[in-house]
């Protein structure tokens, strides 16, 4: 998907699913306040969010025990796998924690490019809830629009991440390297 960015990328950038909302904000993004803050809080989706803090901060201490014990690491491996499955499925599930609209989008650390049929001028601020897929991984964000390029039904907004959380900087990395490794996986699959 071509982003409009001509400037040179610091990140990674990969085409990937992911269900979209976005909301225009008045001026710029307000120090300290939480992108979250602009969407419904759901339980779900505060759960899953919980969940992948929580993987995040004891992801070192499960490769250690998975070092010294291996049948220990595999199966806490798999239990949390299976508490991932179904924090997934409660936000399938949810009637509200995936509003917006699911679609192909161009996501890297540095910002995301999607289209959208709401008017978003260069330099206007919004935030936005993306929900990653197929792994149901919630990101919140504020970010600034760099471009709008119409041409086609729907405009090709594409805009960089401000303030990014360090949390949600990591959930991105995460989810372009398993989109690169099922890529790799599928490319393997053919040849």
């Amino acid at each position: 998907m071509p982003t409009g960015i001509d400037n040179h990328r610091d990140f990674y950038r990969i085409d990937c699913r992911a269900v979209v909302s976005c909301k225009l904000l008045a001026d710029t993004v307000a120090r300290g306040a939480s992108p979250d803050s602009h969407f419904n809080e759901n339980p779900a989706l505060a759960l899953s969010r919980e969940l992948l803090r929580l993987d995040q901060e004891n992801a070192q201490l499960l490769h250690s025990i998975g070092e010294k014990d291996r049948a220990l690491g595999g199966y806490l491996g798999v239990v949390n796998r299976k508490i991932d499955l179904l924090a997934r499925h409660l936000i399938a599930e949810s009637p509200d924690a995936a509003t917006g609209e699911e679609q192909t989008i161009s996501l890297s650390e540095g910002g995301v490019a999607w289209h959208t049929s709401q008017a978003l001028p260069g330099g206007a601020f919004v935030a936005l809830r993306l929900m990653l897929l197929p792994a149901y991984t919630p990101v919140t964000a504020y970010a600034e629009v760099i471009s709008t390029e119409y041409g086609t039904a729907e405009p090709l907004v594409t805009a960089s991440f401000e303030n990014l959380r360090e949390a949600d900087r990591q959930l991105i990395a995460r989810h372009v390297i398993q989109v690169q490794m099922a890529e790799q996986r599928r490319r393997a699959g053919r040849e």
